[in-house]
């Protein structure tokens, strides 16, 4: 999927290489992360011993994060023409925690609320069209349509090690914004992104995520 996404990427931009003002700029961005974490199915309860002995379904009963988080972004583009760009970013969504509530089993015995808290962090490249509207010399806006290769990387700090997993996902990746430039070759964005839902994972009982994130960029031409 990824080697797919990359020859058209470079299609694209071989296919209008010729258009009126083209040129390479690069940048990179501090940004306000905000994860939306769903509730997951549960998570199954293992008692040992006894009359009651066996595994139990604990299904989930609210979730919560930690708020939002900073995160950053390195990004090369290529300025088609007046109305077209593409880039090619690493995103690094930063780190969050999650705690989720579980209700007990239905059992005669009587087992106390349990809670458990994951690290989540997504990170990973993403591909990208700028369609843009010049209002002035010096003001852009622009919508952004793209994919984002993600890697999820789940860390359960309370047991031995810090366990970690990861696992990686494609989803698109949307936004809107403005540049501003100053002088010939400096430039200020100012952007908001959302993108699709990561799955929920059901091997570490992680329910669907969704991030959206608001940044601000400084961008030089070449």
């Amino acid at each position: 999927m990824m080697r797919r996404a990359v020859a058209v990427f470079l299609f694209l931009i071989a296919s209008v290489a010729g258009a009126r003002e083209p040129g390479f700029y690069a940048g990179a961005a501090i940004n306000r992360v905000n994860y939306d974490v769903g509730l997951s199915d549960g998570i199954l309860i293992g008692i040992i011993g006894g009359p009651f002995s066996g595994l139990f379904s604990a299904p989930a009963e609210s979730s919560s994060t930690d708020g939002d988080t900073l995160g950053w972004s390195a990004m090369l583009g290529y300025r088609i023409n007046r109305y077209l760009a593409a880039e090619v970013s690493y995103i690094d969504f930063g780190e969050i925690a999650n705690t989720e509530v579980y209700t007990p089993p239905n059992i005669p015995i009587r087992l106390p609320v349990i809670t458990r808290t994951i690290d989540v962090g997504v990170r990973g490249p993403a591909l990208s069209l700028l369609g843009t509207l010049p209002i002035g010399e010096r003001f852009d806006l622009f919508v952004r349509a793209g994919v984002l290769f993600a890697d999820e990387k789940i860390r359960f700090p309370d047991l031995p090690a810090n366990q970690t997993a990861t696992y990686g996902d494609e989803l698109w990746l949307a936004g809107v914004g403005a540049d501003v430039s100053f002088g010939s070759r400096w430039t200020v964005r100012f952007e908001y992104q959302r993108t699709d839902t990561l799955d929920e994972d059901p091997i570490y009982s992680l329910g669907e995520v969704d991030l959206e994130q608001l940044g601000l960029m400084v961008m030089m031409r070449f």
